[in-house]
């Protein structure tokens, strides 16, 4: 805090003024004491100096109150000088108009110097507007600035959240795609996995259905030469019983055209004849190996000798010692 300077004008001012109104005093006595106030005479004073004071203060009849005081101190001093004569009288009033003009110009100086001093404080509360407003506006700058990093730094956040936000969706959409890649791999190899089995079941059945094809042709097949051999067989026995038939019927032939002896000559007469074997149709050779099977499965002989026995193919034992089997579990069964 800086100490206030001390004014010495003021004191300067206030001295002339005390001096000035002391000075005036008696002549204002004397002039109200020659009008005939008497001791109301030291009223007189007051009364005008107040009103040169309160004219002074407010500026308002300042030239009444000079003149009025200017009256009664000339007027007085004039009569305090006439005691000694004219001439002193006039000095005298001369004396107290002097009075009445120094107070004026000290009222005039006083006037200036507030003017000056009015000056240098509104320019100086000019200077003071002016750095207030400079401050006021460097305050406003720097809120302005701050708004503005506000605003960035807010607008910085913003971005950082939309970009952690955008990320955040990638993520979740990666995640996403991940899953449901994921899910068209496993559905994928599912069906493919289901495909080859398939495949593979369908190969297999195939597989199965041309063994199954190849074992039928191979089975008919065998069938078919069973057979041949059988007919091939069955040929072959009719054949021998036909040769076996032409050789009783000419050895019957022969004997019927030999002599016939005296037995047989009686046993004719007596009406004896030789009864010939009954024939019947002859077997095949699946009821042939039909009839050997229980013995073939009982392990009596092997199916190469029952074919043996027989003449026909070890396939027709084999076939026939099968279809055995097969309804030997039936037989059981019921």
């Amino acid at each position: 805090m800086t100490k206030e300077r001390f004014d010495w004008g003021r004191l300067v001012i206030a001295v002339a003024l005390i001096a000035i109104f002391t000075a005036s005093i008696h002549a204002e006595i004397e002039a109200g004491k020659f009008v005939g106030l008497g001791d109301f005479a030291y009223a007189l004073p007051f009364a005008i100096d107040s009103y040169v004071i309160a004219s002074v203060m407010t500026r308002l009849d300042v030239g009444q109150a000079f003149a009025v005081m200017g009256v009664s101190v000339g007027g007085g001093h004039f009569l305090i000088g006439m005691k000694k004569g004219v001439e002193y009288g006039a000095a005298a009033a001369a004396i107290g108009i002097l009075l009445t003009v120094v107070l004026w110009r000290v009222h005039t100086l006083m006037e200036k110097r507030k003017e000056r001093r009015e000056t240098a404080a509104a320019a100086v509360a000019a200077e003071e507007q002016k750095a207030r407003g400079a401050e006021i506006a460097e305050r406003a700058r720097l809120a302005q600035i701050a708004r503005d990093d506000a605003e960035h730094a807010a607008r910085l956040e913003a971005e950082r959240i939309e970009r952690e936000e955008a990320a955040r969706r990638a993520r979740v959409q990666a995640e996403l795609d991940r899953k449901e890649a994921d899910a068209r791999i496993a559905r994928e190899t599912r069906e493919h996995t289901a495909r080859l089995a398939a495949e593979q079941e369908e190969r297999r059945l195939k597989s199965q259905r041309e063994r199954e094809q190849a074992e039928a042709a191979r089975v008919e097949r065998e069938r078919l030469a069973a057979e041949a051999r059988a007919r091939e067989a069955e040929a072959k026995a009719a054949a021998e019983r036909e040769a076996a038939e032409r050789a009783k019927a000419e050895a019957s032939a022969a004997r019927a055209a030999k002599p016939k002896t005296a037995t047989e000559r009686v046993e004719q007469s007596a009406g004896l004849r030789a009864v010939p074997a009954p024939k019947g149709k002859p077997k095949s050779a699946s009821e042939q190996a039909r009839g050997l099977a229980p013995e073939v499965v009982a392990g009596r002989i092997s199916p190469r000798e029952a074919a043996e026995r027989i003449g026909c193919d070890p396939s027709i034992i084999r076939r026939a010692v099968r279809e055995l089997k097969s309804d030997q579990p039936e037989a059981v069964n019921a």
